[in-house]
């Protein structure tokens, strides 16, 4: 086989890998400059592996498995987050596969996955020596290869951002993710969305800046201000009518006795949590973010943002963030910084903490709450992101009932909370809501396209009554800002006037 019969060869290979990635993701073939943006990105890197190894077989064959191995990620996503692959989820790869791995979603198809990755890696392996190359093969080939797609790579963000990102848009990119990958391709709509994002980010953070003493509370005396973000959350006896009423029995007197309760819809199902996380905290709808609201943490908000803990700091609180795991996990560990707040107390700090199975208990992080609402003071805003009912859930029933455990977990630590704060701190305010539904067959069977789940904000003092009333995710700080200064000026109100 000639030199240039190699190179058709390897060529075709990719040139399958790609139409069979854009079959399986539903990508339209149009008379438009996206299918050719879309061809161009595969067809770069084959000339790229092709630079580095002169070996165009075995390149052609990488490329289509990494297709292959993209359209399998991306149908089991559709199907388990009910959203395609987006440019974001690339930088979680190494950590949901590698660092934490009882995250990822596989379950027990990795005993099929894995030895189908090591069997590909070992053919791939054997492909390299068996395929004679085209040239005698030098380092230099593969450093070369890699400085062109640096080079690339840098020109396109940074020199011609302005010019790539405005051709991109001409594409029009809508921002959901499953129509523009049926426009526009799986690969042209993923540049389209890093250009634009890249381009269009400081000027919307710009926007976004925190700002000094924003307005005065009116609150007449400083208390606790407690919310917690519950993994997973919302109120399955919609889902399983036959489910006992008790099963929530915290949750169902914190929302009989509070200021405000309701439905939180919230725009992510099974996982990214951070979306519903810094939709709450910034009070920013999802539109101000742009392609950043696929995960705001990767990039976005690396620098200060305005949110309710810059908010309270303006009112002298100091403000603690508590998650119990890893801290590199979405980087928070740089994020909550940014969002203003003056500590971040990780998994180090619940060392030695009771755990179900992988993760803190909820009760540990109610104990721990408990503590820091006593050692601070009143001008303390504690913000809590639980981890103890994360997915995947496994077992015979497809996971539901070690679910259901970790709901009653959740609402004991509801319980604690309740009682810690009408112990401690009478006029305090504390909420709690859902960061997504969860990602159970029977849950995902009943929603429908507007996740949602619960939210729930109360105060011993009581205060003005609000009912039940349903918001959007970056609504709720609001909610919880007005529930602490009426809360206060309430409990100050009811006090007997000898103790004023």
């Amino acid at each position: 086989m000639s030199e240039w019969q190699h190179i058709a060869v390897g060529l075709a290979l990719s040139l399958a890998g790609w139409c069979g990635l854009r079959a399986a993701v539903g990508a339209r073939l149009r008379p438009r400059i996206a299918p050719l943006l879309d061809a161009s990105i595969p067809g770069g890197a084959f000339a790229l592996l092709l630079i580095a190894t002169g070996k165009p077989v075995f390149a052609g064959i990488l490329l289509a498995a990494l297709m292959a191995a993209f359209a399998a990620a991306d149908r089991m996503k559709r199907a388990i987050l009910r959203e395609p692959i987006v440019f974001t989820d690339f930088c979680q790869t190494i950590d949901v596969l590698f660092r934490h791995p009882e995250l990822n979603m596989l379950g027990s198809r990795k005993v099929i996955v894995l030895p189908a990755l090591a069997a590909a890696v070992g053919a791939l392996a054997s492909l390299v020596v068996v395929e004679p190359g085209l040239w005698p093969w030098s380092p230099r080939q593969a450093l070369l290869a890699a400085a062109i797609a640096a080079l690339a790579i840098g020109l396109a963000g940074g020199p011609c951002l302005g010019f790539v990102s405005s051709c991109l848009r001409h594409l029009r990119p809508t921002g959901e993710p499953a129509a523009d990958i049926a426009n526009l391709g799986p690969f042209a709509a993923q540049a389209a969305y890093i250009a634009i994002a890249k381009a269009e980010r400081q000027q919307r953070r710009d926007r976004c800046l925190p700002r000094c003493a924003i307005a005065a509370s009116g609150r007449a005396a400083a208390a606790p201000v407690v919310v917690v973000q519950a993994e997973s959350f919302f109120d399955p006896r919609g889902v399983w009518p036959d489910m006992p009423r008790e099963l929530l029995s915290a949750f169902d007197a914190c929302r009989g006795g509070s200021i405000q309760h309701g439905r939180l819809a919230v725009p992510a199902v099974g996982a990214n949590s951070v979306r519903t996380e810094f939709a709450m905290l910034t009070g920013l709808p999802e539109e101000a973010l742009g392609f950043d609201r696929f995960n705001p943490y990767l990039a976005f908000a690396r620098q200060p943002v305005r949110s309710l803990a810059w908010r309270l700091r303006d009112e002298g609180y100091r403000t603690i963030c508590l998650h119990p795991f890893d801290p590199r996990f979405y980087r928070r560990d740089l994020v909550m910084k940014a969002l203003g707040f003056d500590a971040f107390l990780d998994e180090e700090a619940f060392w030695g903490a009771a755990r179900s199975g992988h993760f803190v208990d909820d009760r540990e992080l109610a104990l721990r709450i408990a503590d820091i609402v006593r050692d601070e003071g009143p001008r303390v805003f504690v913000f809590a992101i639980t981890m103890q009912n994360h997915g995947p859930w496994r077992g015979r029933d497809g996971g539901c009932e070690r679910f259901l455990q970790g709901i009653r977990e959740t609402d004991a630590m509801l319980a604690r909370l309740m009682e810690t704060l009408e112990r401690q701190a009478t006029d305090a305010v504390l909420a709690l809501y859902g960061d997504h539904p969860p990602a159970l067959r029977p849950v995902l069977a009943r929603l429908s396209e507007n996740p949602s789940t619960e939210y729930v904000i109360w105060s011993p003092a009581g205060g003005r009554r609000n009912g039940e009333r349903d918001l959007a995710a970056h609504e709720l700080s609001a909610a919880i800002w007005d529930a602490w200064a009426t809360a206060g000026r309430h409990a100050a109100e009811a006090r007997p006037m000898s103790s004023r």
